[in-house]
């Protein structure tokens, strides 16, 4: 049986590294991703460690991109669990 009262929930599901930013950054702005994701998103999910390599700050994402960051996934604390 499926729960009817769960509303659904569109999520961005994006590694850390995407490319260098001065390239991603110009793409992004230029094809407007960053109000898309603003639009279209609930959650943003970035995989990777922001002590690593702190994605939404190097992409230069917007206050309403940040907004919708959850807690990021990493596979260092992930694989710290796994013993």
């Amino acid at each position: 049986m499926f729960a009817t009262n769960c509303p659904a929930q569109n999520w961005c599901l994006a590694r850390d590294i995407l490319d260098d930013p001065k390239v991603t950054v110009p793409i992004w702005q230029s094809h407007d991703y960053y109000r898309m994701i603003e639009k279209y998103y609930d959650q943003v999910w970035i995989f990777g460690s922001p002590e690593l390599f702190d994605a939404a700050e190097a992409y230069q994402m917007p206050e309403g991109v940040l907004q919708k960051l959850s807690i990021p996934v990493t596979c260092l604390s992930v694989a710290s669990k796994i013993k």
